[in-house]
């Protein structure tokens, strides 16, 4: 069964994360933190989004974000999608999306 449909988030500010399946690592290199974080800005300006601050852990990273259209899940799929192939798929992600009160 595919997932729900996530809530409009434009305007919106955001916490959003990802972390490896198991909680394994992501970021097993410098270069990969570096490409996360290029893929971050390039992704987020390409669809409009502010980027306010973020946090890369070795498993997870924390990105703070408000986006000004619906566009946040192509954003993401195409951070995610990108790191995946580029690191031969040794890498997995869960996303998850949380609205700040």
């Amino acid at each position: 069964m595919g997932r729900g449909r996530r809530f409009n988030t434009a305007g919106a500010i955001v916490h959003i994360g990802t972390r490896g399946n198991n909680k394994e690592t992501i970021f097993r290199s410098s270069p990969e933190y570096e490409m996360f974080e290029r893929l971050l800005i390039q992704s987020f300006e390409k669809f409009g989004i502010a980027l306010l601050d973020y946090t890369l852990m070795p498993n997870h990273p924390h990105i703070m974000a408000q986006p000004a259209s619906d566009n946040l899940p192509k954003a993401m799929h195409r951070i995610l999608g990108i790191l995946h192939s580029a690191t031969r798929g040794q890498s997995t992600f869960e996303l998850y999306t949380r609205e700040s009160c």
